[in-house]
């Protein structure tokens, strides 16, 4: 069966190839957030901070190590079917799924063991600690599965079968807030509730994945026996350092911020921000969305030496970024009160704290696509010195610099505007590496 990645596209049928991973991606967001609606709503806004203390120690770090696996090998697996390696490709897929899995297995087995300190070390104070115990606990029993549904959603593109990922995604999603109803009202399960609807939801993407690429081996990209490969391996977590530096950042500037607006506006600030992050995560979506869905086609492209195909992507990707820039920057700051509702009740504090900052918040959706476009691009090209440094200097140089120093001259206000302002000085970064680079990939 031919890879739809060898196909010609215009923009319309790249938007129709990418739409489900877009989709994909918003079907996450959205279920993610579903289980902080359900905490909020039924438990309490300190049990929705409880999990956003544990998010830096919990999803934060294994979702990045699971990208770096899935974007950085997917890359050079979707490249040497370009090639049309395709042996060697499947043998690569082969290693990499078994390298998650395993490294997997151990976050699970020292994450249920001292989720307690774990806790403590990500600032949980007296009253968060039972709730961020209880949620990490058994976020991390799920954790290889968690691997497998993250690295799936990039193989299932390389594999030419997006509309894949979209369906087990979606079936997931489905299941978790079905879960999150039972578990959480019905049982009156708390925050191990959220949890374990969360891990049994992963259960779906990463059974579909298993069977297709592992039983029916219909596409020509599926699992064959294989070896380690030392070369492979180190040039995949090279290439996807930079997405694990831009989650695992993530991670880092979660815990500055719940520090932060701790300080500022105590327990409920913790919670304004934890909202606000899944209100970003929606957003972030289509970004994230698109660029995962392009990125197989530019690695293959590439690998086929296709530079006609390779601008008409980039230039196609730019156009893309800049529509749906706006787009987002509109409808965030249009339903903003209606959909903070659905987190917090209206007049409350944690409400009107929101309502106040977001504004300010909301300017970094004009610039953050470009980032996470630039980004994944070099991963793309299999360059992940240069997607690291962008990744780098915008989500932990400028970011960190910029939690800690606003709020200096700017007081609460600085906090809103941390992250618009370091995705600015990013952007810089990202202009000029495209600038320089231009030449080499012929984009």
């Amino acid at each position: 069966m031919k890879n739809n990645l060898g196909k010609t596209y215009n923009f319309f049928s790249l938007i129709k190839f990418v739409f489900p991973n877009i989709l994909m991606m918003l079907i996450l967001s959205i279920y993610v957030n579903v289980d902080g609606i359900f905490v909020s709503r039924y438990v309490g806004t300190t049990a929705l901070s409880a999990m956003n203390i544990m998010f830096p120690g919990c999803l934060s770090l294994v979702f990045s190590i699971g990208i770096m696996l899935g974007t950085g090998g997917g890359a050079i697996v979707a490249k040497k079917l370009g090639e049309r390696k395709v042996e060697e490709a499947r043998k690569n897929f082969t290693l990499i799924i078994i390298l998650g899995i395993a490294i997997g297995l151990i976050f699970s087995l020292i994450g249920t063991n001292f989720t307690h300190v774990i806790a403590k070390l990500l600032g949980a104070s007296d009253i968060q600690l039972p709730f961020s115990i209880a949620y990490g606990r058994m976020l991390f029993f799920f954790t290889p599965f968690l691997f497998l549904q993250v690295m799936f959603q990039t193989f299932f593109i390389t594999a030419g079968v997006p509309a894949l990922g979209l369906i087990s995604t979606l079936g997931g999603g489905i299941l978790n807030i079905i879960l999150d109803y039972y578990f959480i009202i019905i049982l009156k399960f708390g925050v191990a509730g959220a949890a374990l609807a969360s891990g049994l939801g992963y259960l779906v993407p990463s059974s579909i994945g298993l069977i297709y690429f592992g039983i029916l081996k219909r596409g020509e990209l599926h699992f064959e026996k294989t070896n380690f490969n030392k070369s492979f391996v180190f040039k995949s977590l090279i290439n996807g350092s930079s997405e694990m530096v831009t989650n695992l950042a993530y991670g880092i500037t979660t815990f500055l911020f719940n520090i932060s607006f701790l300080k500022y506006y105590g327990e409920d600030g913790v919670a304004a921000i934890t909202i606000t992050l899944y209100l970003e995560f929606i957003f972030m979506a289509i970004y994230i969305g698109y660029s995962m869905g392009v990125s197989p086609l530019i690695s293959y492209k590439y690998g086929s030496k296709d530079h006609a195909q390779l601008k008409k992507l980039f230039k196609y990707s730019i156009i893309f970024t800049g529509i749906s820039s706006l787009f987002i920057f509109a409808v965030s700051r249009t339903l903003l009160p209606d959909v903070v509702e659905i987190f917090t009740h209206e007049g409350s504090n944690v409400y009107n704290i929101i309502l106040k900052g977001f504004p300010l918040f909301s300017f970094s959706f004009l610039i953050i696509g470009y980032n996470v476009f630039a980004s994944n691009l070099f991963t793309a090209l299999s360059n992940g010195k240069v997607s690291a440094l962008i990744s780098f200097s915008r989500t932990l140089i400028f970011l960190v610099g910029t939690i800690l120093l606003l709020p200096l001259i700017l007081k609460e206000k600085g906090l809103w505007l941390a992250i618009p302002v370091a995705e600015t000085f990013g952007l810089t970064v990202s202009i000029l590496f495209i600038i320089i680079k231009k030449g080499r990939y012929k984009y």
